[in-house]
């Protein structure tokens, strides 16, 4: 790599980054409000949910709601970081693109889990298709919402 191309690179590296605060809790809203909805009783896929006698209590469901809320967030500052540096998405495909390469970096690995584990196919893609369509709302966020 040449010298022009290396100063190119540290001056790209050494910008600030405009946090876009609003855009990151905008994508973190409607994910969750999106697993509100793909989780829900009676959706197309919850048939793919095992029947179970699983339940938790309010202060247990509480709990999983903050730490989810908190996890996305980070996870939204993540991607808004890697999208500001070294990815940025221009158009509605170039999100689509960037989703489905961080989609496929986090499903990679998990692909043994699910074979040794015996989790069932339909649940673990259903959970996957969640993860990246998560992913999608929090990039075209962080792509369209200038605050």
């Amino acid at each position: 790599m040449d010298a022009r191309v290396q100063n190119q690179l540290r001056n790209v590296l050494r910008l600030p980054i405009k946090w876009r605060y609003g855009a990151i809790a905008s994508g973190v809203a409607l994910t969750q409000v999106t697993g509100f909805m793909w989780y829900s009783p009676g959706s197309a896929w919850s048939r793919q949910l095992p029947p179970t006698t699983f339940s938790q209590s309010s202060t247990e469901m509480t709990i999983n709601l903050i730490t989810q809320t908190a996890v996305d967030t980070g996870f939204a500052f993540l991607l808004h970081y890697l999208s500001s540096r070294y990815f940025r998405p221009a158009t509605m495909q170039d999100a689509l693109v960037f989703a489905g390469l961080i989609s496929a970096a986090q499903l990679i690995p998990q692909i043994p889990q699910v074979l040794w584990g015996r989790k069932p196919l339909g649940l673990f893609f259903v959970d996957q298709a969640f993860i990246a369509l998560g992913i999608f709302v929090k990039i075209l966020c962080i792509q369209n919402i200038p605050y």
